[in-house]
């Protein structure tokens, strides 16, 4: 009894760790999206200077050049779209890039 007792303190400790890991994978990758979604977005050395410097992420790419890879593809997928809200008012039309890349940055999916 006290061997199962110890086997499930054990495993059901590494549950939430899991849980912290899988968060910071998903914020990493968010963070990631949405430096790479105004990189795409506008072709300005001030753009590339803050990402550059900012340093909000995880220190080591700790997603994989894959990963990376890919967020950078949806970015321009997400970026090349042409969304459009409704009625806009005169010298709104256009791309709404910062509005677009935020939506994204802070929906579920």
């Amino acid at each position: 009894m006290l061997i199962l007792y110890i086997l499930f303190i054990s495993c059901s400790s590494s549950i939430p760790q899991e849980k912290k890991y899988k968060q910071v994978y998903i914020e990493e990758f968010k963070l990631v999206y949405f430096k790479a979604c105004l990189k795409n977005s506008f072709d300005n050395e001030a753009i590339r200077y803050l990402n550059n410097i900012d340093r909000s992420g995880m220190t080591e790419p700790i997603l994989g050049t894959r990963v990376y890879a890919m967020i950078d593809s949806l970015s321009k997928i997400t970026i090349s779209k042409d969304y459009k809200y409704g009625e806009v008012a005169e010298g709104a039309e256009g791309k709404h890039i910062y509005s677009e890349c935020l939506r994204i940055y802070q929906s579920k999916s």
